[in-house]
């Protein structure tokens, strides 16, 4: 970390030579800058970030002083080598807080509340606070009671009845398109009733669409129930386990889902082997280590000539520290051998 640091101070060094050749600034205020340009640079390089160290970013307060003595002395030159590589720092370091602070947005709009709250004799503040609503929020509705609320205030202010105007275009377009994609991708689910995809589809909107708690999936009673169909039930099934979430009661029952779809799936003799190879593997990566045996295990039982399922078996033997390995291993020996 000291590397990167001293690094990046170093590369400062060019504009602060042109600052202190200039007379903007003495010698002991670069060293000044300099000790300061370390500390801080030092608080956005550690593991354990915090959004102070981006705010109190030492160049923005730098790059007003600069333009301050700017126009003190009269002295316009040499811009692009002493504040343009400044600016691409600062929106460098903004952009890396955006990155690691993504969720920061409901924050922010509070801070727009009250800005509003205190200075709602600025127009251009509304129009701010609007088109990030819009913008960055995807929130129409709120976009709109800002520039509702704004329009009590301001009446006769034109820029506001022309960026009311443009959000509700935007807005009315990204309608129009989401109306012709839903017509694009819009089937007739009783012309389908066979095709497994269909339903497989239609499953998943539903899930979607209701978000309902317990993970409870749709029942598709006309379908019948053949491979192709087991097929898309399993993976939905697998892909839904894989999702990340902190309630461990949640995990329990997309894991006890995957399970029971996947013994009902075996007893019928529907499933491809490559989705008990994938079954166990995912439930091995999880650490589930009973559970990837058992799946292999009836994989083994089905697929007797497969090399691949017996070495998905092995593995999970392996990491089980199971005692049998080397019966296993000449099970399978004996049915690989070539006849």
């Amino acid at each position: 970390m000291a590397e990167i640091t001293q690094e990046r101070v170093e590369d400062r060094l060019p504009e602060l030579q042109q600052l202190e050749r200039t007379g903007l600034f003495s010698e002991a205020e670069i060293r000044a800058v300099i000790r300061k340009t370390l500390e801080l640079e030092y608080g956005i390089q550690r593991r354990s970030l915090s959004k102070d160290s981006f705010i109190r970013y030492y160049e923005i307060e730098l790059l007003e002083l600069i333009q301050k003595r700017r126009a003190r002395v009269g002295y316009t030159f040499k811009k692009d080598e002493i504040e343009d590589p400044m600016i691409r720092r600062i929106q460098s370091v903004f952009q890396r807080a955006s990155i690691k602070w993504k969720a920061a947005n409901v924050q922010l709009s509070k801070l727009f509340s009250s800005l509003l709250a205190f200075h709602s004799n600025k127009p251009g503040l509304w129009i701010l606070a609007a088109k990030w609503e819009m913008e960055d929020c995807f929130s129409a509705e709120s976009a709109r009671q800002l520039f509702l609320r704004a329009l009590r205030f301001h009446p006769r202010y034109p820029k506001l009845y022309e960026e009311y105007f443009r959000m509700e275009l935007m807005h009315a377009e990204k309608l129009r398109k989401e109306k012709q994609e839903f017509e694009k991708a819009d089937m007739d689910v009783a012309l389908h009733t066979d095709d497994p995809l269909t339903w497989d589809y239609v499953a998943r909107q539903e899930l979607v669409i209701k978000s309902q708690p317990g993970e409870e999936l749709p029942t598709t009673k006309q379908a019948k129930a053949k491979e192709a169909m087991w097929k898309c039930y399993m993976n939905f099934c697998m892909e839904r386990f894989t999702k990340k979430t902190s309630s461990r009661l949640l995990r329990k029952k997309r894991l006890e889902r995957t399970m029971a779809t996947f013994w009902k799936a075996h007893e019928l003799k529907l499933l491809p082997e490559l989705q008990y190879r994938q079954l166990s593997k995912l439930l091995l990566y999880r650490e589930l280590l009973k559970e990837s045996l058992e799946v292999a295990d009836a994989g083994v039982k089905l697929f007797r000539k497969s090399e691949e399922m017996w070495h998905v078996k092995l593995e999970a033997m392996i990491s089980s520290k199971s005692q049998e390995i080397s019966k296993v291993f000449n099970q399978a020996f004996e049915y690989l051998k070539p006849q």
